[in-house]
Formats: C-alpha cells, sequence, structure tokens
C-alpha cells in the first residue's frame, strides 16, 4: 500500500479477508497462523492468554426484546406501558449476560451505549429482577392471564429462546415462534410487535436518537416516537439543544423518560471481543461492527 495517499495510516503490504461464520473455524484458523485478526468469544480469550495474543472488547450492541408496536395496534398490551414495565422486570438482565454473554458486557435497561454520553449508571437498577412485580403490572393492565404474541425466531437468536419461553410461560404469556432463516429475518421481524435482538449502540447519542427512535431502519421502518408527544417534545429539545453540558442534560433527561417507559426491553448491553496475534493492535470502535483497516496496526 506505499503508494495510498495515507499510506502511513495503513502499513501494511497486503490485506487478506477470509469470511468464517463458525467460531471454531476462526479460533483454529487463529491458533494455526493463517489469520491474524478474529471476532473474539470466551475460548479465544482462553487461547489468547496462553498464546500471548492481544483481547480488545468494548461495547457494541444491546440485547433484548425490540418493540415496534409501542401504540398497541397491533398487539393491544404492549400498548401500555405497565405491559412494558413488566416485561422489563420479569427478565434476568445480570443472569442472561453471565450466562449467554459469558459476562461480556454491562446489565442495564438503556439503549445509550454505556460509558459514553447520554448514559446513566443510575438507571441501571429501575428494574430489578422481580415476578412478582411483573405479574403485578400485568394485573393492573388488565392481563392476569397473560395474552398471546406470535414471535419471529431464526438460528442467531436461539440462544435466548428458552429465556423468552420460561420467562412468557410464567407470565402467562402464550407465544408462538415462526422460524426463518436468517437471511429471511431482517425482512420479516420488523412487521411482528416485538421481537428478539441484537443491535448495534452508538458512541455519538445524536446517533442513537436517529437510529433508535426517530429515522427508519431495517428494524424500524415506521418510527412511532411522534405517536407520544411527551417523548417527541423531549426528542426536539434534546437535538435544539446546544452541544455541550445543555444537551448532555436533554439526553439524560431523554434516556431516562424511555427507561421508564420501558420503550424497550433491553436486558444487556454486549461487548464484542477481537483478538489480534502478537505483533498486530486492535482499536474498538462503538458503532463500528468491525473496525475499519485504520484501526488496526502493527504494535508498537
Amino acid at each position: 500500500m506505499a503508494e495510498h495517499w495515507a499510506a502511513e495510516d495503513f502499513p501494511f503490504d497486503e490485506v487478506t479477508v477470509l469470511p468464517m461464520q463458525d467460531s471454531s473455524a476462526r479460533n483454529n484458523a487463529l491458533e494455526a497462523g493463517q489469520i491474524d485478526v478474529s471476532y473474539g468469544d470466551a475460548t479465544t480469550v482462553g487461547m489468547a492468554e496462553q498464546h500471548g495474543w492481544n483481547v480488545a472488547s468494548q461495547v457494541a450492541s444491546w440485547v433484548g426484546l425490540r418493540i415496534n408496536d409501542h401504540t398497541g395496534s397491533t398487539l393491544a398490551p404492549l400498548g401500555d406501558p405497565r405491559v412494558r414495565q413488566a416485561l422489563a422486570y420479569a427478565f434476568d438482565g445480570e443472569a442472561l449476560l453471565a450466562s449467554i454473554g459469558e459476562g461480556e458486557g454491562v446489565a442495564t435497561p438503556q439503549l445509550f451505549a454505556a460509558g459514553f454520553a447520554g448514559y446513566d449508571e443510575k438507571l441501571d437498577g429501575r428494574y430489578p429482577h422481580d415476578l412478582a412485580r411483573a405479574k403485578a403490572l400485568l394485573a393492573e393492565a388488565g392481563y392476569a392471564d397473560g395474552f398471546d404474541v406470535t414471535m419471529p425466531m431464526a438460528p442467531p437468536f436461539q440462544p435466548w429462546q428458552a429465556a423468552v419461553d420460561q420467562t412468557f410461560g410464567e407470565l402467562g404469556i402464550r407465544v408462538t415462534w415462526d422460524e426463518f432463516q436468517y437471511v429471511d429475518y431482517q425482512s420479516n421481524a420488523p412487521s411482528y410487535p416485538m421481537f428478539i435482538s441484537v443491535l448495534a449502540v452508538d458512541s455519538n447519542p445524536t446517533a442513537t436518537i436517529a437510529r433508535q427512535l426517530t429515522v427508519p431502519q431495517w428494524y424500524m421502518p415506521e418510527p412511532d416516537i411522534a405517536e407520544f408527544p411527551e417523548l417527541q417534545a423531549q426528542v426536539d429539545r434534546t437535538l435544539d439543544a446546544e452541544p455541550g453540558e445543555a444537551q448532555q442534560a436533554e439526553i439524560q433527561a431523554l434516556n431516562g423518560l424511555l427507561v421508564e417507559e420501558a420503550w424497550q426491553v433491553v436486558w444487556y448491553q454486549a461487548n464484542d471481543i477481537y483478538v489480534t496475534v502478537a505483533g498486530v493492535e486492535l482499536t474498538p470502535v462503538t458503532g463500528m461492527k468491525f473496525p475499519s483497516l485504520r484501526q488496526i496496526q502493527p504494535a508498537d
């Protein structure tokens, strides 16, 4: 890459990209010296300790139930904030993070990325795991016997399926799963009122507002926040505020409203883990699923 206009930023003569979906294949390729950079998991981290490889991780996505029908137009119970709050109380985010997330991340009900502007540590205690409270809220909302819901399922989300089945069962919620291959999941999931999701978070809070609340995305083709005047007004105040302390205060106010409304049922925010061989370092970027070559450099 010597002829590149910013050659000093890309100090590699050649770069080869090898798509590998299977984690075992990636780990084997690392151990065999076939690749220098890879996504990691608990197994890869253990291998890194043995081989002297470098490990980098940073919060990258939120995991939980994505709710698209806050008005209850398709599934009436979701239009009642007490039902959404009940779901937030019912799931044990810390346990899910420890078991399925391998402890890599932060148990939080927030959409704003942990450790970045907008995130408020005090909100993490808003929904302690409390099944009795969840049942009481459902009863208050008129759903003491639960309700019926159909949700989509694809192989990448199966690790959380059993937890949803168990928790919904304890609440009397009867779930039917429509099975999809992952290639079809994105085009079908948004048509359901609620679905399991693993969605990227952003270090920039303005991007969070856009991608989680206001701008159509594949997972949110028709944002409905405008149907909620208090939330929409707070979004407007946030975006209109002067950058700095004033805007930060408005962002935190918006975050507080979203958590109180249980706008999404966030179980935890998960880290992405990257492993590089000795001699190569990677700097994670929240909001970027895999860092660009600019963030992959020879070790000092």
